[in-house]
């Protein structure tokens, strides 16, 4: 077994059917990617500005 299929197994290879700590896995993966992404660009990756409701076309 190499790494890219053991990493595929570990996540899930169908996307229609995963187990919840299949999803678990990915959903901790995105948020540590996104921490990384703050921590090497600031919060402007994630954009600073408020959007309220009165600034929405009507």
């Amino acid at each position: 077994m190499d790494i890219l299929s053991g990493f595929h197994a570990l996540i899930g290879e169908d996307e229609r059917h995963i187990l919840w700590w299949q999803m678990s896995i990915r959903a901790v993966l995105v948020f540590v990617f996104g921490l990384i992404l703050i921590r090497l660009f600031g919060r402007r990756v994630f954009g600073r500005q408020n959007l309220s409701i009165s600034s929405l076309p009507s």
